[in-house]
């Protein structure tokens, strides 16, 4: 799934350090617009979908099994049942998030789960320090409910919707929310997204307090970042991928307004030793490796 070049470019290696984020290097502009939909893509799955995955690669184990799986995915964190086939899960006493398996295995074609955060599981959310970000991902602290359903054999749709307080500041635009579609290649139950192994199919829309710095201001703004996936994302582990297209748009302000400010980013993941994406703004194209402390990006002249 390779996109085809418009032109033949000679490249040109270069570093990417922070202080470059500038608005006289746009292809570094639409890197850190990509930084955000990472971020803001790993944080929802992790949140939602990868403790529904965890928890049914727990609940449906022998029970010789069980107690090192809860090591492994729920350290620290104490496992309720509450009847009915719900479950709570809690850390030092405080409920953290309800799931509502309706007694069935998430493996069962038409099964379906709910799970309700009512706080962040800390031990779920990506290291921000690997994107540079400083807590400006913002989601609302009132409780979110997320839907898992089983489509078919090796197939989840992932639902999630938001409900932020600065939501309303973004308007004209749609919600805060992440609709995927996860399908393993051999029909396996998905135990860790971490794992990879899986195709990704969706869109989704995030809001953030702030932007690249570009797009902040003193009167920080708040921004809207839309992705939609073009040909589907395989992820081969950890936040990575190495096949398929994902369009990602980010809006500042109103989308009612004659012409809102927007910029619209291509990501082509490709098959390389290292994450590697190929991202295509401004009527230029970059290839830029990522997830790595040291960002190379070789651009088109």
């Amino acid at each position: 799934m390779i996109i085809s070049l418009l032109a033949i470019c000679s490249f040109v290696g270069c570093t990417v350090e922070k202080s470059d984020y500038t608005k006289n290097n746009p292809m570094k502009q639409a890197y850190s617009i990509f930084q955000y939909w990472q971020y803001g893509l790993c944080n929802t799955q992790m949140r939602f979908a990868n403790v529904v995955f965890n928890f049914n690669t727990w609940l449906s184990a022998d029970e010789g099994a069980k107690d090192s799986l809860a090591q492994k995915y729920f350290k620290d964190i104490t496992i309720r049942e509450n009847g009915g086939g719900s479950w709570s899960l809690l850390s030092k006493g405080v409920e953290k998030c309800v799931i509502e398996t309706n007694n069935q295995n998430l493996s069962d074609v038409g099964a379906q789960w709910t799970v309700t955060e009512k706080e962040v599981l800390v031990n779920y959310i990506p290291n921000s320090g690997n994107h540079g970000f400083n807590s400006m991902y913002n989601f609302t602290s009132n409780a979110t409910t997320a839907t898992v359903k089983c489509l078919q054999q090796g197939s989840w749709f992932v639902n999630v919707n938001f409900n932020p307080a600065v939501d309303s500041l973004i308007l004209g635009g749609p919600k805060p929310h992440l609709s995927v579609v996860y399908a393993t290649p051999d029909y396996s139950v998905i135990r860790d997204l971490r794992d990879g192994n899986f195709i990704m199919t969706g869109d989704g829309f995030f809001t953030f307090a702030s932007m690249p710095p570009y797009y902040s201001d003193e009167n920080q703004e708040v921004v809207g970042l839309y992705f939609q996936i073009e040909e589907p994302l395989f992820c081969n582990g950890k936040d990575t991928w190495n096949a398929g297209v994902s369009n990602i748009s980010v809006v500042k302000g109103s989308y009612d307004t004659a012409s809102p400010e927007e910029v619209t980013v291509k990501a082509e993941f490709l098959q390389k030793e290292k994450p590697t994406v190929k991202l295509y703004a401004y009527d230029r194209w970059a290839i830029c490796t990522y997830n790595t402390s040291n960002i190379q990006m070789d651009l088109s002249e």
